[in-house]
């Protein structure tokens, strides 16, 4: 693939972000696209932003590859909208995976995911299509992850652990070994998971109380 037939879908904080990690990573991006109803004429990074409609057809004249890097909205269904569209339009989803990622093979890896930096990927792990995993996610032995799924820094899923489809884990979620999180979950910034859960369950942290101590009492009395 030419560098110059590589295109980022979105033009927000996401996209701007996976568009400096690809750069560090080697990739040279030809632009950003969106769909033609949000499109407005503008440059991003110093780089073109085109209708989604421009990408279908250049892809009919030269293999594109796309990147699909947007938010959760809606549950991860937005994502999954514009992943079903590509492939769909025939325009190659490929997998990125950070060169700093640590990987211990073998594990299978399906279509169109995004793996940013500093990631672990342990052996017998089995990843779906189209997720989205930011900085420092964890994947231990034996996880089997489905399609869809978006992952904030720092998630730590244990081993033998199974994710269904389209959930969503804020910033530093921990998720136990040999439990399902069912389909659209939505596991809160912090939160430790335990148990199984129901499709389309709300998890958040129990609200952080302000101490009576100062700090550096409080530091005393913990170490």
């Amino acid at each position: 693939m030419s560098d110059n037939n590589i295109y980022i879908y979105g033009y927000g904080g996401m996209a701007t972000l996976f568009h400096h990690i690809a750069k560090k990573n080697g990739l040279s991006i030809a632009g950003f696209c969106i769909e033609d109803t949000f499109f407005n004429p503008q440059t991003i990074e110093n780089l073109p932003l085109k209708r989604y409609s421009e990408i279908v057809a250049e892809n009919k004249q030269q293999a594109i590859d796309l990147y699909i890097a947007v938010g959760p909205t809606k549950m991860n269904h937005v994502r999954e909208k514009i992943y079903k569209m590509a492939k769909g339009d025939g325009i190659n989803t490929p997998n990125f995976i950070c060169q700093s990622t640590f990987e211990l093979p073998p594990y299978s890896i399906g279509d169109g995911n995004i793996i940013l930096n500093s990631g672990v990927i342990h052996s017998g792990a089995t990843i779906g299509d189209n997720n989205f995993l930011s900085s420092s996610v964890t994947l231990g032995h034996g996880v089997t992850l489905g399609n869809g799924n978006f992952f904030a820094g720092g998630v730590i899923v244990a081993g033998e652990a199974t994710i269904q489809e389209r959930c969503f884990f804020g910033l530093g979620v921990t998720i136990s070994d040999n439990i399902t999180i069912a389909d659209e979950s939505f596991i809160g910034q912090g939160c430790a998971i335990t148990k199984n859960t129901e499709q389309g369950s709300t998890y958040t942290p129990a609200a952080y109380k302000k101490q009576k101590f100062k700090s550096d009492r409080f530091c005393d009395l913990v170490f």
